[in-house]
């Protein structure tokens, strides 16, 4: 459900046109370390306009989509979190690293 007000409903429709809040800026055709560190922080601030209409909208027509999908965000964020917290190392090179260099950052 996280991923359908960004990638699904703005993406899918504008695919990288001026609007699309999940397109990356030009300097980050491949993987280096400059895009898997920048791009999450950047679309972060991009897709949150988009996450909270579409969260304020659940609210008001589906009160349990709502709940599913904040709890989504919740259990992931609480996640990230708590294995920085445990280990913020191993949280770099095990989840974080990773799940941000399957693909190169221009097709996220």
């Amino acid at each position: 459900m996280a991923w359908v007000p960004t990638h699904n409903q703005v993406h899918h429709k504008l695919n990288n046109k001026p609007g699309d809040s999940s397109q990356s800026p030009k300097w980050f055709e491949g993987n280096h370390l400059a895009a898997l560190l920048v791009y999450p922080v950047l679309t972060n601030f991009a897709q949150t306009k988009d996450i909270n209409g579409f969260l304020k909208d659940l609210w008001k027509r589906d009160r349990p989509a709502f709940l599913a999908a904040a709890s989504e965000y919740v259990v992931f964020f609480g996640s990230m979190a708590a294995l920085f917290l445990i280990d913020w190392r191993k949280a770099l090179l095990f989840f974080f690293i990773p799940s941000r260099s399957r693909s190169s950052p221009s097709r996220w």
